[in-house]
């Protein structure tokens, strides 16, 4: 993590930090612009307006403007509110458009602020939002693309309190984080094999997930889509198509019902050949699958 001093001249404390802080926490913003860490404290500091932050952080840098044991002007909150005179305010840079730096300046953020809640002994509950301190929607991008628990988990992770929760994951993809995958995929509808493979089925859920969330369709789960998934489904997603080849089957429904309670679970490349016979197998994993269904065992 690559920090530079590039620090308010004393001259301009009295504009842009003119009390003396003791630290009580971290807050977030989105800057809502595309300019760097680099250009965004060189514009602050070089202003007459009193509006000011300790750090600005991009996909490269992160640039200490107001030393931690000064206020700063940018929680909203008056003269003497709490964000304005104890919370250490941090910009995320590239908010406006979004996208890869974005992505990239929110992880470099997220390693910030661990570092600071480290330094403090401070621990995550001392994490906040700008709206948490004034009515205004930020870090706007954040919440809107993401939601605020998402960057709360990315600083978990920084802090070893956590593996990564939403790591990128493709096709071939193994082990428990796909295993998390298929089960939020599943919470929309879907009804997948809780195997902890990213195969053909997971694929196609994957896929049809992004689309109908409007999404970039390209079967990789990386940070937006985990977003989405992440959230809970607000109504009912039954029309969500359980298996390829059984629309318009006289069992479809039966299918679908015992598809979404884990009981069966096709052929694992999204279909469920409903017209084939059953394998001893396959009738035995049902009955597996039925009992653990009633039991919970």
């Amino acid at each position: 993590m690559k920090i530079t001093e590039n620090l308010c001249p004393d001259g301009r404390y009295n504009i842009k930090c003119p009390y003396s802080m003791t630290p009580e926490g971290v807050c977030i913003h989105n800057t809502a612009n595309d300019a760097s860490a680099k250009n965004e404290v060189s514009y602050m500091l070089g202003n007459s307006a009193q509006t000011s932050y300790h750090y600005a952080v991009d996909d490269k840098e992160i640039v200490h403007a107001i030393p931690d044991s000064r206020n700063a002007w940018h929680a909203g909150d008056g003269g003497k509110g709490a964000g304005n005179r104890r919370y250490i305010a941090i910009e995320i840079c590239y908010s406006k458009s979004g996208g890869a730096r974005f992505e990239a300046a929110m992880k470099n953020a997220a390693e910030l602020t661990s570092k600071l809640l480290k330094d403090h002994g401070w621990d995550i509950s001392h994490v906040k939002k700008h709206q948490d301190f004034s009515d205004k929607y930020c870090p706007h991008r954040i919440l809107s693309d993401y939601g605020w628990e998402y960057f709360l988990n990315l600083v978990r992770a920084e802090l070893g309190e956590a593996e990564n929760p939403t790591p990128v994951l493709t096709k071939g993809a193994t082990g428990e984080a796909m295993k998390k995958l298929q089960s939020r995929l599943n919470k929309w509808g879907y009804s997948l094999e809780i195997d902890g493979s990213f195969g053909p089925a997971t694929l196609k859920a994957v896929k049809g997930f992004q689309e109908k969330q409007g999404l970039e369709v390209d079967g990789s789960v990386g940070p937006l889509t985990w977003a989405a998934l992440l959230k809970e489904p607000s109504e009912e997603v039954d029309d969500v198509a359980k298996f390829a080849d059984t629309s318009g089957h006289w069992a479809e429904e039966i299918i679908d019902e015992l598809a979404a309670m884990g009981i069966v679970h096709g052929d694992g490349n999204g279909d469920f050949r409903p017209d084939e016979p059953m394998t001893r197998a396959e009738a035995a994993a049902m009955v597996r699958n039925a009992v653990k269904y009633v039991t919970g065992k």
